[in-house]
């Protein structure tokens, strides 16, 4: 987080990759977007909290900002992103807000994002919570997070490149 004046950094070429942002109050991500920001991508991560906010600070010429696939965002729907691709996510946050591309996230683009769909984890709870180990984010065999994503990976931490496995080195 910054508070009044800061500068922020430029990211260039970062991928985050099988990761739990968990939070409980909300969590910022915030970029600076005086240059194309298309080469940030968020793969294979699982949201979990009460509120994910994506800040375009210094966006004058509608650069491109961060691509987010293959992600799934639970009780946490990203909100004031610029020109971001949301492509193959799952949202699911049990009200009417489980939008990706919408005026939240002005210029924002994307498709085969499944909206408004539970990802059926084998042990988290329903109503959301904060990550902790004792709970399993595995997707149950019935999940329409299974095979969704791009190329026909699964979503979240446990598909992807690396994917999370709770106990292993």
């Amino acid at each position: 987080g910054s508070n009044g004046g800061a500068t922020f950094p430029s990211f260039e070429n970062v991928q985050f990759v099988n990761n739990v942002f968990s939070y409980s109050g909300s969590m910022g991500i915030i970029y600076n977007w005086s240059t194309d920001n298309s080469d940030v991508k968020f793969t294979n991560n699982t949201f979990v909290g009460n509120g994910l906010y994506l800040s375009g600070v210094n966006n004058y010429a509608g650069n491109p900002g961060p691509v987010f696939e293959n992600n799934i965002f639970y009780k946490s729907i990203p909100v004031g992103g610029q020109n971001c691709t949301f492509n193959n996510n799952i949202t699911y946050s049990g009200t009417n807000s489980n939008e990706l591309i919408y005026s939240g996230n002005p210029g924002s683009t994307g498709g085969a994002n499944l909206i408004g769909q539970d990802p059926q984890f084998v042990d988290f709870p329903i109503a959301g919570a904060v990550f902790d180990y004792s709970q399993d984010l595995n997707l149950n065999p019935s999940s329409p997070a299974i095979g969704s994503g791009v190329a026909g990976a699964d979503m979240g931490i446990t598909g992807g490149s690396a994917p999370f496995d709770v106990g292993a080195n």
